[in-house]
């Protein structure tokens, strides 16, 4: 999208809300459990936890829909979980974790006269090292300013090693803004090593930067609340199918685990395009039309299933 990747989900939490839903941010679902009304029909009570206020609150539903991540869904407490069938489905995936470091430069530093032997403008490089992938980005209007920035994406066991920098226990850099993991100037020296070997060149040349942000995802850390910067809740980055699971198969018996509970399942965990937001939107896609009579936005061609 022209306005960045976070337009998609602004879109559809606009479209929610003037389709008289409500959004309610820093909460968790903790608990499902279900009960009868007089006409036999079964509602459905759902626990939840307010990371910023530290309150419980309880919704009533007819039909509830989890697009979640793997930990998400398995740290809810419901009862068509407690099956060894229904954990292995959810066990099908393994979980990802991944981390991106921003830094910003007052001026491009690989745009310098003696470094243009490196051809660098903007783009993605590539290292075995554990910042894996860099991307530079310069100012669409140098005449204006000529700031520019870094961004740092790995995950995997690579993700791991920059969060062990990213710790109190390191002395801060200064042009960091609140975050759950600081960004310390031990990790910033390290980035801007790493970036120097990648290039071949002094770690001087590049110059400090003058901001610097943090972000992990990660599942196995503890939910927390930091001053300044509000909840964290932890979570996978993607997932990806194990080996000895039918994932067509899993993908389809996930979007309802217990035909006895109207509770469904979407997202990217576990969909055919793990890793990718299409594969969030189409999993959503195929449970309002399997289980809501809604018009599919994609015709699905996997043996006339939707």
């Amino acid at each position: 999208p022209v306005k960045g990747m976070d337009a998609i989900p602004k879109q559809l939490a606009l479209n929610f809300t003037m389709a008289g839903g409500r959004i309610k941010m820093n909460t968790t679902v903790t608990e499902i459990d279900k009960c009868s009304i007089s006409d036999g029909t079964d509602i459905y009570v759902l626990t939840t936890y307010n990371y910023a206020s530290g309150q419980n609150a309880w919704y009533y539903a007819k039909k509830v829909v989890l697009g979640l991540t793997k930990s998400q869904i398995q740290r809810i407490h419901w009862r068509a979980l407690e099956t060894a069938k229904q954990r292995d489905l959810l066990e099908s995936v393994f979980s990802r974790a991944a981390s991106k470091l921003v830094l910003a430069f007052d001026n491009p530093w690989w745009r310098q006269e003696s470094l243009l032997y490196l051809n660098l403008t903007k783009g993605r490089t590539v290292s075995t090292l554990p910042t894996r992938q860099t991307f530079y980005f310069m100012s669409p209007n140098p005449d204006i300013t000529n700031r520019s920035f870094a961004l740092l994406y790995n995950d995997g066991s690579h993700a791991n090693s920059w969060s062990s920098l990213a710790s109190s226990h390191f002395k801060p850099f200064l042009g960091s803004s609140p975050s759950v993991f600081p960004v310390t100037e031990t990790l910033v020296q390290e980035a801007l090593r790493q970036i120097a070997v990648n290039h071949n060149v002094a770690k001087d040349i590049i110059g400090h930067p003058y901001f610097g942000y943090f972000m992990m995802w990660n599942h196995e850390f503890t939910p927390t609340n930091v001053p300044g910067y509000g909840p964290y809740m932890p979570s996978e980055s993607w997932h990806v199918w194990l080996p000895g699971y039918n994932f067509t198969e899993v993908s389809e018996a996930v979007m309802q685990l217990d035909s006895d509970w109207d509770v469904y399942i979407c997202g990217e965990a576990y969909s055919l395009q793990q890793g990718w937001t299409e594969g969030a939107l189409q999993t959503a896609d195929r449970v309002l039309a399997r289980f809501f009579d809604i018009s599919p936005f994609v015709h699905h061609t996997d043996e006339g299933k939707l």
